[in-house]
């Protein structure tokens, strides 16, 4: 017997729904819509979301389907640090910001710098936490350069630690993830964190 399986996918809101539901956010605040320095508010925060969250739309295994080349014989890690971004936490939306340094031992291919920025981009551009943010970039290089190690270190400040709660400015959260040489090679995993203290 056959099992017809169907898949309920939720339509996404309207863009009429999120100006509505930012509006009502704004006068929950005590701000008056009324008045002209807010009126065209919800439409500027809409347009902001579309690119501040854009990573939504992006796949990052896109990305490394063009300017991977043939490695030409180079086996030692590829380094490129202090990648600056800018994300957003997911338990309190508010910024996080720092940089994200990569490194890679080329197993089939490299690939261009930008594409590493790219990567980042995708991840960064979504609501994050810094762990799982960390893990997806160094996975997703692995994968899609076919890496024989991939190392990640993202050293960045929250906000919701700033601005709320505990309020401490100048406090960093450094996360690592490491794949296949960084992960099984102590040395190798020794001189990227020396290389990135």
């Amino acid at each position: 017997m056959k099992t017809k399986i169907s898949k309920l996918i939720k339509p996404l809101p309207s863009r009429d729904d999120a100006l509505r539901a930012v509006s009502t956010l704004l006068e929950y605040i005590g701000v008056d819509l009324e008045n002209e320095h807010f009126k065209d508010t919800p439409r500027r925060v809409v347009d902001s979301f579309e690119e501040i969250y854009g990573g939504y739309k992006l796949l990052a295994s896109d990305i490394l389907k063009s300017k991977v080349y043939k490695k030409n014989n180079y086996d030692q890690p590829i380094l490129l640090k202090d990648i600056e971004f800018t994300s957003t936490c997911a338990h309190h939306m508010l910024p996080i910001v720092g940089t994200v340094s990569v490194s890679y031992i080329p197993g089939d291919a490299i690939v261009g710098i930008s594409k590493i920025a790219r990567i980042i981009d995708v991840f960064a551009k979504r609501l994050q936490i810094q762990e799982d943010m960390t893990t997806e970039i160094a996975e997703h290089i692995a994968r899609g350069l076919k890496a024989k190690g991939v190392a990640v270190k993202i050293s960045a400040e929250h906000y919701c630690m700033i601005s709320r709660g505990v309020k401490r400015k100048g406090s960093k959260l450094d996360t690592y993830h490491f794949t296949g040489l960084f992960a099984d090679n102590h040395s190798i995993q020794t001189n990227f964190i020396h290389a990135n203290a």
